[in-house]
């Protein structure tokens, strides 16, 4: 009889992570976004226009997060890009939700940081809006003002007392990588990180009147920090 070689056989360990990495190779991002796009065809056939609106939005979404390798695009492609959340999320809580943007020209050509907009936009909803029996309001504006690009969040949701505010300040300023309000955190840091301590979020809130989150970022300097990002993308290729 031959002896079995226990060496040899995979743990259900080894076996659950080979399954796991085959599925994760079979369904690529670009496999869903062509499943979306498919989707959105037999919808618009059907006549089905404001679920075909979401499937679009899904779709933008993934695509704008799979796109390029940049750390930093032009603001009004962040913005494109948070309209097409804010689409799928006014589905989702029907006449619940009503938005306002306005943004300075001067502002739209400004560079920002990819994926700064949606942490601060889902923290409204979720935290704000959704705690509201009424109708609630996002506001999200932008200007440039003495070299700084100012974006402005604004909800009208419950809002914060003054010892909550305070702890929420402290955890998005904090160095931990896990906890509450990790996206906006993460948001925060990578500002910082970018472009110095002078920089990333103020947030002021009052109870029952709402939330603003300021973004501040340099503007002068932005375009020098995507010349670096450009270089480094070259450099890792």
């Amino acid at each position: 009889m031959t002896p079995i070689d226990y060496g040899s056989i995979p743990t259900k360990t080894a076996q659950k992570n080979a399954e796991l990495t085959a599925l994760q190779a079979q369904i690529n991002p670009h496999f869903l976004y062509n499943t979306l796009d498919s989707i959105n065809w037999m919808l618009i056939e059907k006549g089905e226009w404001e679920i075909s609106d979401v499937v679009v939005s899904l779709g933008d979404i993934l695509k704008y997060s799979l796109h390029g390798e940049e750390m930093l695009v032009l603001f009004e492609e962040e913005l494109k890009y948070i309209e097409s959340y804010l689409c799928i999320q006014k589905n989702r809580l029907e006449d619940r939700l009503t938005v306002q943007i306005e943004i300075d020209e001067e502002a739209k050509l400004c560079f920002v940081p990819k994926l700064i907009l949606q942490p601060i936009v889902e923290n409204a909803i979720l935290h704000g809006i959704e705690k509201k029996k009424e109708m609630g309001r996002i506001q999200i504006q932008a200007i440039v003002r003495e070299g700084t690009l100012e974006i402005r969040v604004t909800d009208d949701g419950i809002g914060m007392q003054p010892d909550r505010l305070m702890r929420f300040r402290e955890s998005i300023m904090s160095d931990e990588i896990s906890g509450k309000h990790i996206g906006m955190r993460n948001v925060h840091r990578r500002i910082q990180l970018h472009f110095g301590e002078a920089y990333g979020l103020k947030i002021d809130s009052e109870w029952q009147k709402g939330t603003t989150v300021t973004i501040l970022l340099p503007v002068e300097e932005v375009d020098q920090a995507k010349e670096v990002t450009e270089d480094e993308n070259r450099n890792c290729r």
